[in-house]
Order: C-alpha cells, then sequence, then structure tokens
C-alpha cells in the first residue's frame, strides 16, 4: 500500500494500514472508526471454498463497507509463492513487487 500511496502523490494523505490477523477481528474496528467518521476500507481475498458458508457470510458483511477483494488469494494475486507463516519473505516480497497500477482503484 506504502507504494501504491507514493506512486500515485498521495503518501501524506492520512493513513494507517493495520493487521487484523483474519476477517473475523476486522468487525470492531471498522464498526469503531465508522463510528467516528474516519473512512474505512477492507482489503481481503474471497477465500471461497464451496462447503465454507461461513467465510462467505463474514466477506458478505465486510463487503457493506468500502472494500477491494482480491481475485484470488492475496498471495496468489501478489504472487507470493513463500510460506505464508514467513513475515521477513513476505515483506521482502513486497519490497521487490511493483505491479500496483490494477490497485489505484483503492485509493480513489
Amino acid at each position: 500500500m506504502k507504494k501504491l500511496l507514493i506512486k500515485n502523490n498521495k503518501q501524506y494523505d492520512d493513513y494507517c494500514i493495520f493487521q487484523t490477523y483474519g476477517k473475523p477481528h476486522m468487525f470492531p474496528f471498522a464498526s469503531i472508526f465508522t463510528s467516528l467518521n474516519i473512512e474505512v476500507i477492507i482489503l481481503l481475498d474471497s477465500d471461497e471454498k464451496p462447503d465454507d458458508n461461513t467465510n462467505k457470510i463474514i466477506n458478505d458483511e465486510l463487503m457493506t463497507y468500502k472494500y477491494y477483494m482480491f481475485n484470488k488469494t492475496i498471495e496468489e494475486e501478489l504472487q507470493y509463492v513463500g510460506s505464508k507463516n514467513s513475515t521477513v519473505e513476505y515483506l521482502e516480497h513486497l519490497d521487490n513487487f511493483n505491479d500496483f497500477d490494477k490497485y489505484k482503484e483503492i485509493i480513489q
């Protein structure tokens, strides 16, 4: 996100990006910020499996906020093939990732 903001001259806009450790944990933050009139943009992937009704319900509820849903899992869309548990590898991958033009709508 930081690279996307810099590339589009928005690095000085007020923003905060933080990890919620899973979709179910996004709800309290989105609710609190919305009640304080702070714009919320949810970034999520579908994670849909044919027999996973719970995930569909969670996604449907999160999509009541302004959101961007990745077409695949976030890791697939960002072409990350390393371990999901390796934050260092993931951040190194993101440092070298430059295909941000398709995500421009997130910051408009």
